[in-house]
């Protein structure tokens, strides 16, 4: 999904060796003041600048405030979140917006109500003839 908001609209290239290094570092060093990340610990994560905030503020509540299920742990999902922010100060490096893009000069963010948490459909009785 990322990776589609940056060929959306826009020219993007991918990032060369040095801007996905340069992006690690960045992201490393934000570390100590981003974490612990966790279930209504993500107000740290929201205050530092970051490309692209819009995008990682969905991650953020995709993976540590709206309900439902999930298949990693906490451990995992702050790896997740290192991860995915380092690939998206890469990708805006290459991004090249449109002409006509005209972005605020701030970012807002903007609350999301959670998607409904859906029941998992109960498995069908398999009959073994």
């Amino acid at each position: 999904m990322t990776i589609r908001v940056f060929q959306t609209e826009g020219r993007s290239r991918a990032p060369t060796r040095a801007e996905l290094d340069a992006a690690q570092r960045r992201v490393a060093d934000l570390l100590p003041s981003v974490l612990p990340l966790g279930p209504d610990l993500t107000d740290a994560a929201r205050a530092v600048e970051r490309a692209q905030p819009h995008v990682l503020d969905e991650l953020l509540d995709t993976l540590f405030v709206w309900p439902g299920p999930s298949v990693a742990d906490e451990r995992e999902k702050v790896r997740i979140y290192v991860a995915l922010q380092a690939v998206v100060e890469a990708l805006d490096r290459g991004w090249t917006p449109p002409r006509s893009f005209r972005g605020y000069a701030t970012y807002v963010r903007v609350h999301l109500p959670p998607p409904p948490v859906e029941e998992p459909p109960e498995p069908e009785e398999l009959h073994v003839m």
